[in-house]
């Protein structure tokens, strides 16, 4: 406590000092050169940083600018679901796809049994038909896998709707799986 008093004593006849030399508005200029000299060393460092957030604001005007450019590029709605029924085949095209599909299990070296075959329509309005497609395999779990994922790359319009698998005892490597295919197609 007594180094505090003697502090604020010594700073007392410091300012009594100076401001019997050199007065009041004296006072008020050595504080204000002080001042100056604070922020001219505190200024480079902020004009940086000033520059650096208009760098990152231009870039981030770029971006919004970019952004709204490819937005009004995509295409609206009606569009995409134009372009959607364009891209599903029309409903002739499934025995091929069937094809195609038994070639996989062929290529996946998979022996395929009796399987069921179903065909609905897809929406309400009767313009999708949705033909299931489910069938029994018994092989190992990475065969399976390989069938199926040649599948799907094979037929964009087909997709997983069911992959159940059962293994009758642990140390068994031969799987019974039943796969459940969805092939979609354009109502004829």
């Amino acid at each position: 406590m007594n180094r505090t008093l003697d502090w604020r004593r010594t700073l007392r006849r410091l300012g009594r000092g100076l401001n019997d030399r050199i007065g009041v508005v004296g006072l008020i200029g050595v504080g204000l050169l002080v001042l100056a000299a604070v922020l001219g060393l505190y200024a480079p460092p902020l004009a940086r940083e000033a520059q650096e957030l208009h760098v990152s604001a231009d870039r981030a005007r770029e971006q919004l600018e970019e952004a709204r450019r490819r937005l009004s590029l995509r295409p609206d709605a009606a569009q995409q679901t134009a372009r959607l029924n364009d891209w599903i085949p029309p409903m002739d095209r499934a025995n091929a796809d069937l094809r195609l599909m038994f070639e996989a299990a062929q290529k996946s070296r998979i022996e395929l049994g009796k399987g069921e075959y179903a065909l609905a329509n897809a929406d309400d309005a009767g313009r999708l038909r949705r033909f299931e497609v489910v069938l029994p395999v018994r092989e190992r779990y990475v065969t399976i896998k390989t069938f199926v994922a040649e599948v799907l790359q094979a037929l964009p319009n087909a997709s997983l709707a069911e992959l159940h698998i059962e293994r009758a005892a642990a140390n068994v490597e031969v799987l019974d799986a039943r796969i459940r295919f969805r092939l979609f197609y354009k109502a004829s």
